[in-house]
């Protein structure tokens, strides 16, 4: 389900960019539509035109829960 972009609170001490893409911290609200029992990971707020995260199919709305081991 994609994270509508008005539950996605814009804190500029949480966003970050990284790999092509903009996130921010897990909010309550984006957990509850996610269906998750607590905020957890990542939402993505933006893509990078011709990023490697464009490239791999990432989306503004996306949650991104695990990289790698973490």
């Amino acid at each position: 389900m994609k994270t509508p972009p008005a539950i996605i609170e814009k804190d500029a001490t949480t966003e970050k960019t990284k790999f092509g893409v903009r996130i921010a911290n897990t909010n309550s609200s984006a957990a509850n539509i996610l269906g998750m029992k607590e905020p957890k990971g990542v939402i993505i707020i933006s893509v990078v035109q011709d990023s490697v995260a464009l490239s791999a199919g990432l989306k503004q709305g996306d949650a991104i829960l695990r990289f790698g081991d973490r």
